[in-house]
């Protein structure tokens, strides 16, 4: 029986050689259009998982709400998460809030639920994730406000999110990590595979020089050009 319009078809039993078998993905992955999404949503969990070899604790495509002088205000992301990286036997946790997409664009109302999302969480990471090796040029523009601003609250000491974009070049990272992964994509991406990516705030950096196409930036550098003038 077909699961999906319920009529019976009979197979060839009497002659099982005559049979093509082939692979097909069930339940959640038999669905039209990559899963509705589903895909990004979890090779993201498992970027942070897997590739950046954290803790997890997460929560898939979660609405949340807030009263606000009578008035009910929504907040969605496709992922919400804990991840807890370790580095020299210290612990950090950090709340994770991705905007997930497969091989379509991110658009105004993405960056503008993302960016309420964020003044609510003002620590939090948000991520913006696409299975697309590269982001269109509206999308860059789109985004690149967003970390001009989170560079302008560093440097002003303000809190901040750290704003971290990711393609299918890290997403499909496989067990080996970034720098494997970095290794085998374009030129500019090489120039950095060989650099290590234990700083989680220098690794949104990086995505941003990779995937935005901005100038290197740092806060370190930054203040110390400041204190010298």
């Amino acid at each position: 029986m077909c699961p999906k319009c319920l009529d019976d078809f009979d197979i060839p039993s009497s002659d099982p050689d005559s049979i093509k078998w082939s692979y097909r993905a069930i339940g959640p992955f038999g669905l039209p259009k990559s899963a509705y999404g589903a895909y990004s949503v979890l090779l993201t969990y498992r970027f942070f998982s897997t590739v950046l070899d954290g803790s997890t604790t997460a929560m898939m495509s979660f609405y949340a709400t807030k009263e606000i002088e009578g008035k009910t205000h929504h907040l969605e992301a496709d992922l919400g998460m804990l991840f807890e990286e370790t580095q020299y036997l210290e612990s950090k946790k950090r709340l994770i809030l991705v905007e997930c997409k497969s091989f379509n664009s991110f658009d105004k109302r993405d960056v503008d639920r993302m960016k309420k999302i964020g003044t609510e969480f003002p620590k939090s990471t948000i991520v913006f994730a696409s299975l697309k090796d590269e982001l269109s040029n509206n999308e860059i523009t789109l985004l690149q406000p967003l970390v001009r601003n989170y560079r302008r609250k560093i440097k002003q000491g303000q809190q901040h999110n750290n704003i971290l974009i990711l393609t299918g070049i890290e997403l499909f990272a496989d067990s080996f990590g970034l720098s494997s992964a970095w290794e085998k994509a374009s030129s500019k991406h090489k120039a950095y595979a060989n650099h290590t990516h234990s700083d989680f705030c220098q690794l949104c950096e990086r995505t941003h020089q990779l995937n935005l196409k901005m100038e290197p930036w740092s806060p370190h550098k930054n203040k110390a050009n400041k204190q010298k003038i």
